[in-house]
This record gives C-alpha cells, sequence and structure tokens, in this order.
C-alpha cells in the first residue's frame, strides 16, 4: 500500500505490523472456533451475544448517516463492516488490515452477504492509509489502535482522511495507572508480549493524543464494567484450555493466546485495585 512522506511507518511500526499479521494468521482458527466466526473483539455486556453487541454499541457511536463513506482501521476480516452496512444501508465502507490472510477471509464473507459494491477490505497499515485528505466520513479503531507504536501517529492519519466535521470512535483498552509492584509489572509485559501488543497507553495519554492530532473530543465512557462478561470467558477458556497447553503440541501464537486470555483477567477491571481498563472515546474533526 503507497504511503504518504508525514506518515511513512519506521522500522519499528513494521517489525510491529509483521508481528501482528504472523500471530493472526496463526491464530486465526482459535479465534474462529473458541471465540466468534467474524468478530476478533471484546464483548459489551453479558452472554450471550456479548461480542456483536459490542459492534452495534460501537456502530451507534460512529452514528453513520445515508450516503456516508467510513472506514475501520484493523479490521480483521471485516465481521465489524458488514455488520455496520446491513445496519446502515447507503453507506459505503472501507477496512485494513495487515494480514493478508484476513483480507482474503473478509472478500469471502462480503460476498456472502451480497455486499462486495458496499464494502472493501484491503491489506494495508492504518499508519499509512493510500487515500487521499478528506476522504472518509467518520473512522472506527475497534481494539487495533492497541497494537500502534505511536498511537498519535495513527490519529493524525485517521484525522488527515477523515473530512472536517467527521466522526472518530476507539474502543479499546487503556492503563488506568503504572503498575504498583514488580509482579504486576510483569504480568503486564507477559501479558502484553503474548498478545503481540507493544503496551498500552493510559486514559489521559489517548485523550492528549486525540486532542494533539486535531481531534476535538465528544464523549469518553467507561466500559470496564461492559467487558467483565467476556474477561471471565477468555480466563473460563483458557483454563479448559491448559491441559492441550500442557501436552506443547500447540504452536507459539496458540500458546501465547491461551496465556494471554488468561493474564488479562488479572490485569482488566474498574478503577482502583485494576491497573488496566477499557473505554469509548468519540471525537470529531
Amino acid at each position: 500500500m503507497a504511503g504518504h512522506p508525514h506518515a511513512t511507518p519506521n522500522g519499528r511500526m513494521v517489525a510491529a505490523r509483521d508481528a501482528i499479521a504472523a500471530y493472526y494468521t496463526a491464530t486465526a482458527g482459535q479465534y474462529a472456533r473458541w471465540w466468534h466466526p467474524t468478530l476478533l473483539h471484546y464483548g459489551y455486556g453479558p452472554e450471550p451475544g456479548s461480542v456483536a453487541r459490542m459492534t452495534a454499541e460501537v456502530g451507534a457511536r460512529l452514528a453513520p448517516r445515508p450516503g456516508g463513506h467510513y472506514a475501520e482501521g484493523g479490521c480483521g476480516v471485516g465481521g465489524n463492516l458488514i455488520a455496520w452496512a446491513q445496519a446502515t444501508p447507503d453507506t459505503t465502507w472501507v477496512g485494513c488490515t495487515v494480514t493478508p490472510a484476513q483480507a482474503a477471509a473478509a472478500a469471502d464473507l462480503i460476498a456472502a452477504a451480497g455486499l462486495a459494491a458496499r464494502v472493501q477490505v484491503r491489506v494495508g497499515d492504518y499508519q499509512a492509509w493510500p487515500d487521499p485528505p478528506a476522504t472518509y466520513d467518520g473512522c472506527v479503531f475497534l481494539e487495533s489502535l492497541c497494537y500502534a507504536p505511536d498511537p498519535a501517529v495513527v490519529l493524525a492519519e485517521a484525522a488527515r482522511i477523515v473530512r472536517p466535521g467527521g466522526r472518530l470512535v476507539i474502543a479499546d483498552g487503556f492503563r488506568w495507572r503504572e503498575p504498583a509492584t514488580a509482579a504486576e509489572a510483569a504480568r503486564f509485559a507477559a501479558w502484553c508480549a503474548a498478545w503481540r501488543l507493544p503496551g498500552l497507553a493510559t486514559r489521559d495519554a489517548l485523550t492528549a493524543a486525540l486532542q494533539a492530532t486535531g481531534w476535538h473530543l465528544q464523549a469518553w465512557e467507561d466500559w470496564s464494567r461492559a467487558v467483565q462478561p467476556s474477561v471471565r470467558r477468555l480466563r473460563r477458556l483458557a483454563w479448559l484450555a491448559a491441559p492441550v497447553v500442557a501436552l506443547g503440541r500447540l504452536a507459539p501464537a496458540e500458546r501465547d493466546n491461551w496465556r494471554a486470555a488468561w493474564l488479562q483477567a488479572t490485569l482488566f477491571g474498574p478503577p482502583g485495585r485494576a491497573l488496566c481498563g477499557y473505554g469509548c472515546w468519540v471525537a470529531t474533526r
């Protein structure tokens, strides 16, 4: 994908991108079998149906209008895009993923849904979109901004491709604070490594990055309690998978995936004792 001089990924960004692509290629079967066939994120509220509900909640914050053209950075296999297009006729959608296997799977899913004329997923880097300025009416990052070594680079690029007055929605994890102990810091580092995260910004740092890159914050919601059923579900799945992990027959990325599923339950929660939370930012250009 062609980039732009002011948004050219550096070596650190490229390395992170390649690690993420390899991880999602290796774990595609795990996600489809144990989590959701097309949606690769935490759920919102109680089971069943929480994962699809998260997609709907994020779509409601974006509030797409008829005739609008929208982007999702880090779109996976296109499950969110399909759901949003089905919910809002007369809109068009473009997503990018760094994982070629995801883009190929998305093309099949989009065709099966009869949405090829309105939804496109391409292989690309959300740090450097190929589109001209002011292409989109809005942009979404649903648990994808966390993979950016420098979120400000991604947010600046989103500001470039979204029209003035357009909307941005971020739903993602963040840190409430710094680790309080060496043990907590070690758990956090192990979790980040297992899920190929470069780290996790604090809520205040993400908010400051938004404002520094030309976005005007309209709302912030604490969804830490809303994702707790998913946090607990992941922990249960990791416990069930422990005998298989112990046999040593999984690929490294699959093993790491289960390790991260266990560790996240020790990190996420409401403010107070928890290190990490989950929030939704809504901003405009």
